[in-house]
Order: structure tokens, then C-alpha cells, then sequence
């Protein structure tokens, strides 16, 4: 009985996403993670399920990292749907792929075989696309090129699991590395993990959808979702086995190279949005070059990986609520209660003493031995120096709309969570020198404010070649490309050809092609169906 509760979590939300059309009222849909909570929370470690007979053996397992993971993402998953606009509920699309996005979570989480976790991954990915779907242009055009980056991901995963399978190796996770992966098969893992934790190059996609979709969208997106591909990392890669060093350097260069281009570009953004969009860009190149470390000192994997775990689940937590607390700032009625809140999520997710924030960068720096304390630093110095941007941008607060109290309320009770996560108070230690980096993050601030001053005084001058630095934020001409952008030159084509197939409700296609579900359905026949014809 242990191993059959392992089934619902995923069960439980595509069930519902079956009869979404029959479910009515508000609760039914937060209700839909409640299994996953319920086995974070009270599961037991070390069990399993094995069902042989689902697609090429389907195996589901429940470990101390998958138990975290559950626990923390379900309550986010829970508290995004409290956001969903009334609109959106009589509407049966957005909860249809809400819950598809939610079930391949949940999937990937308990995933103990390449394939489940793929096909998890796969639902996860193609459902969000969504999420970040709108009725304005601008909203559309960051839902297409979400999807193209998430096809791409696909695809490397797809091809990098037929490698695996090709050269004798086990699906299992617990028997994957006793052969050693193909070389080719390990780039097309990093680079399909790659697009969904934004490595630099990979990240295009994210400043749109984070700063277009609605907030119950973008919640999921920078929170579970992010983590399912540093959660892919940690179950795919041979952590503990020497590899080239070129492996885990790449991946070092990169992670820093990603958190220089948060940050600097973070800090002089004009939206909120952005702001947190860039940042979820710096902190994920600190996971990066976290696991680029690991992959290069095999005999510290075992302690680092771990603190790795705990510092990704408090990020799950802290960023999620910012993204909502910025939406309850924006209406009526919550500007004497939400802005000290967001300030305590902001000091958390700078890592400030006695949160749960310092308390992770601390048990890492301890884990590491010292090594890599440069990149420590310049992490929270980037963590700082946005945060303090952020909260510049949303201190006038404009107030607009009616409160639902529903969503506040449970924004408030998972307060206290996101900002001590996941360590208890005896946990939480006060070091003078945690000071350092939030005074170097405020100088990088200061800084930011004036470099964005100085572009604003630029711009009148500069006629159609303004600094489009904040993507996603700005309007996006809808019919021609911007002459100054060879990157618009590029997708311009591709968006031309595509208009046929816009999920457009004022448009000619067919019904039944506006429905994402059916798309990611497709996709998901045409790779099950190749992968059925590679094993003959």
C-alpha cells in the first residue's frame, strides 16, 4: 500500500484535468495537489512502485530529495491556483493546463527511470506553454517562444535518453551510472536542463514569459518548474565519478557568466517583473557553477549536493512570493501589510542573517571547505543589489482593482515558510561578515540607479535605437521586425510562418488546435512512437 500512494500525486490532477469542464467553484484546484503534500509531508522514504506493464516499465520511488521537493512545491503549486482570476476558472483551458503542467511536476519528482522522468518533463514543459499564453500580442509572441526553446529542450532530453538506451545502460536512476554515459548524450543533458534553469545563451525565453504571463503562471514557472531542471541535473548526472574537467569548468564559466548577466542587467530594469526575472538568471548561474564544482570534486559531491538541495528549495519558496506579493501590492487595500512582507522575502532571498536565505549560503560555504567563497560572494552581491532594485520599483505601489482576500490569506500563512525555509531557528546563526556583501549589494544598486538615469537621458535622442534591455517589459511590434535587432530578424520569419497556427480566439482554426493540451498530446505520440520504432 506504501508503493501504490506514490500514484497520486500525479493521478490525482490528471483526473481532474480529464472532467475539468464538470469541476466547479474555486477549491477544487488547490485541492489537486493536496496528495503530493500530504506524501512530502508524511511519506515514507524508500518507498516504491514498479508498473511493468506502462509504456517500457514505469517506476516510481520516493527518496529524501523527491519527499523535499513534493513538500515545498506542492504548497506552491496550492497557493498559484488561489491566484487564478475568477475569469480563468469558468474558463476550462487555463486549468486544463495548469493541471497537465502540474501533473508532470509531480511526475518528474517521483521519477525513479529516464523515461518516466522524460515524459513528466515533457508534460510539465509543453503544458506551460499555457501558463505564459495570452490574449495580447505581445503575451502570444512570449508563449511561441517559450514553446520553441521547450521543443528544443525536448528534443536534446529525447535524443540524450536514446544514447543512454543505445549503449546498454540501465533507465533505472539507482543502477544509470554503471556504464559511463556517452559524451554526447551528457551535453544534450546539460543543454536540455540547460534551458530550463536559463544558462546564459539558453535564457531568452525567460525575461518575456516572466514579465507577461499572469501571476499564477509566472509562479509555478520560477519556482517548481525552474527546479525540475536542476532536480534533472541531480538525478542524471555521474556525480562522484571523475569526468574531463572540461565538464564541470564549462559549466563553472557558465554559472558565472549567468550571474554577471543578471546582475548587471538586472539592476537597471524600470519593472519589478524584470527585476526578478533577471534575478531567478543570477541565482540560477550560482546553481550552475555549483554543479559544474561538484562534477569536479567527486569527493565533495556527497556533502555539496545536499546544501545544493536546501539553498534550491528556498529559492522554490522565496521567488513564487515575490511574484505574488508584487500582484497583491497592485491592488487595493494591502499597502500597510505587503510591503514590509516583501521586504522580509527580499532579505531572505539576499541571503540576510537569521533568515533562511543566510542560513542556506552558510551551510554551503561550510560544505565546500572554504572553496569557491569568490563565487559566494558575488552571488550575494548580485542577490543584494537586485533585491534593492526591487523593492525601489514597488515602493510607490500602484493600486488597482478589488482585494480577493482568498489568495492574500494564504499568501500570508506560507509567509513565515518561504522566508525560514528549510532550516528551524536554533538552525539560524548571526555572522557580522554576512554584512559584507549587502553593503557591496547596495553600492552595486546606488550604481544601477544612476546607469539607469543615465539611459533615460539618452533616450530622447535615440529615436528607434532605444536600449531594450528590459525584453519582455517593452511592446514588441507585432507585424515587422526591429531593424536594430538581428535576433527579431531571425524570429521574425519563423513567427511569419506560424500564424497559421496561432491559438488565436477571434481566429479560423480549428477548435480543437487551439487547445495547448492537444499539441503536447501529439508531441507526446510522435516521441512515444519513435521510441517504439528505435528498439527494433
Amino acid at each position: 500500500m506504501n508503493g501504490v500512494i506514490l500514484l497520486l500525486p500525479p493521478l490525482v490532477p490528471i483526473l481532474m484535468a480529464l472532467f475539468v469542464h464538470r469541476l466547479q467553484g474555486r477549491w477544487w484546484l488547490p485541492a489537486a495537489a493536496v496528495p503530493a503534500l500530504y506524501l512530502g509531508l508524511m511519506g515514507e522514504e524508500g518507498s516504491a512502485l514498479s508498473l511493468p506493464w506502462l509504456m517500457l516499465g514505469m517506476h516510481l520511488a520516493l527518496d529524501t530529495t523527491g519527499r523535499l521537493f513534493l513538500a515545498f512545491g506542492s504548497a506552491i503549486w496550492m497557493l498559484a491556483a488561489m491566484f487564478i482570476p475568477r475569469s480563468d476558472l469558468e474558463s476550462g483551458h487555463r486549468k486544463q493546463t495548469f493541471l497537465l503542467a502540474m501533473t508532470g511536476n509531480l511526475l518528474l519528482i517521483l521519477a525513479a527511470d529516464m523515461l518516466t522522468f522524460y515524459v513528466g518533463f515533457a508534460l510539465m514543459g509543453l503544458s506551460a506553454y499555457g501558463l505564459v499564453w495570452g490574449r495580447s500580442q505581445r503575451a502570444r509572441h512570449a508563449a511561441r517562444v517559450y514553446l520553441a526553446f521547450a521543443l528544443i529542450g525536448e528534443l536534446a532530453l529525447f535524443t540524450a535518453l536514446l544514447l543512454v538506451m543505445a549503449n546498454g545502460g540501465s533507465m533505472l536512476f539507482a543502477a544509470l551510472h554503471a556504464k559511463p554515459i556517452p559524451e554526447a548524450a551528457l551535453l544534450l543533458l546539460l543543454l536540455g536542463f540547460g534551458i530550463k534553469v536559463a544558462l546564459p545563451g539558453l535564457h531568452l525565453w525567460l525575461p518575456r514569459a516572466y514579465g507577461l504571463a499572469p501571476v499564477f503562471g509566472v509562479a509555478v514557472l520560477s519556482g517548481p518548474m525552474m527546479k525540475a531542471g536542476l532536480l534533472g541535473w541531480l538525478r542524471f548526472l555521474p556525480f562522484g565519478e571523475p569526468l574531463e574537467p572540461v565538464w564541470g569548468d564549462g559549466l563553472l564559466l557558465l554559472g558565472v557568466a549567468g550571474i554577471v548577466l543578471g546582475m548587471l542587467i538586472g539592476v537597471v530594469q524600470r519593472e519589478p517583473r524584470a527585476v526578478l526575472a533577471y534575478s531567478s538568471i543570477a541565482k540560477m548561474g550560482l546553481f550552475t557553477a555549483l554543479i559544474g564544482f561538484c562534477l569536479n570534486q567527486p569527493l565533495l559531491a556527497g556533502a555539496v549536493l545536499p546544501a545544493i538541495v536546501l539553498l534550491a528549495l528556498h529559492h522554490l519558496m522565496v521567488k513564487p512570493m515575490l511574484f505574488m506579493g508584487l500582484a497583491l501590492r497592485q491592488v487595493k487595500d494591502t499597502g500597510s501589510w505587503i510591503l514590509p512582507a516583501l521586504i522580509l522575502l527580499a532579505l531572505s532571498l539576499a541571503a540576510f542573517p537569521l533568515t533562511g536565505g543566510g542560513a542556506a549560503k552558510s551551510a554551503l560555504s561550510t560544505a565546500m571547505g572554504g572553496q569557491l567563497s569568490g563565487l559566494l560572494l558575488l552571488s550575494a552581491i548580485a542577490g543584494a543589489g537586485l533585491m534593492g532594485r526591487f523593492l525601489w520599483l514597488v515602493k510607490g505601489g500602484a493600486v488597482t482593482g478589488q482585494q480577493d482576500p482568498v489568495p492574500g490569506l494564504g499568501w500570508l500563512l506560507l509567509l513565515p515558510v518561504a522566508v525560514w525555509t528549510p532550516f528551524a531557528w536554533e538552525a539560524i546563526s548571526f555572522e557580522w561578515n554576512s554584512l559584507l556583501p549587502l553593503v557591496a549589494g547596495a553600492g552595486l544598486f546606488v550604481l544601477g540607479l544612476a546607469c539607469r538615469r543615465w539611459l533615460d537621458s539618452l533616450r530622447p535622442g535615440m529615436g528607434n535605437k532605444t536600449w531594450r534591455l528590459n525584453l519582455g517589459v517593452k511592446r514588441i511590434d507585432a507585424d515587422m521586425p526591429d531593424p536594430g535587432n538581428p535576433l527579431r530578424q531571425l524570429w521574425h520569419p519563423l513567427r511569419q510562418a506560424a500564424r497559421p497556427l496561432r491559438f488565436d480566439p477571434d481566429g479560423q482554426v480549428n477548435p480543437a488546435l487551439r487547445d495547448p493540451a492537444v499539441w503536447w498530446l501529439l508531441l507526446m505520440l510522435a516521441l512515444l512512437g519513435a521510441l517504439s520504432l528505435s528498439l527494433f
